[in-house]
């Protein structure tokens, strides 16, 4: 496997595997007065919704750290990188 064809296949894998692992760890429970949080390791995405019993107000609240984005999206690279390593040295002896 030339460079140009390991670098398009890396990208490829850290889209995927950023994309499986974050939509397989999402946790939504918005409908059960709860909150929706996205991300692994590290939740990068939080949006919660709240009743104040007294007055009966609601409220809202959502937050994003795009620096756990950032570490999220490089532990994908990291796991990408490693399985095609390991891909193209199984292919190798095989």
């Amino acid at each position: 496997m030339s460079n140009k064809q390991f670098a398009l296949a890396g990208l490829w894998m850290t889209a995927i595997v950023f994309a499986v692992t974050t939509l397989v760890t999402c946790q939504n429970e918005l409908n059960n007065d709860g909150s929706m949080e996205v991300g692994f390791p590290f939740v990068f995405y939080r949006k919660s919704y709240g009743m104040n019993i007294t007055t009966g107000e609601t409220g809202m609240a959502v937050s994003f750290e795009s620096r756990h984005l950032v570490k999220d999206i490089v532990i994908a690279t990291f796991l990408s990188l490693g399985v095609l390593v390991l891909w193209n040295r199984f292919k190798k002896t095989t």
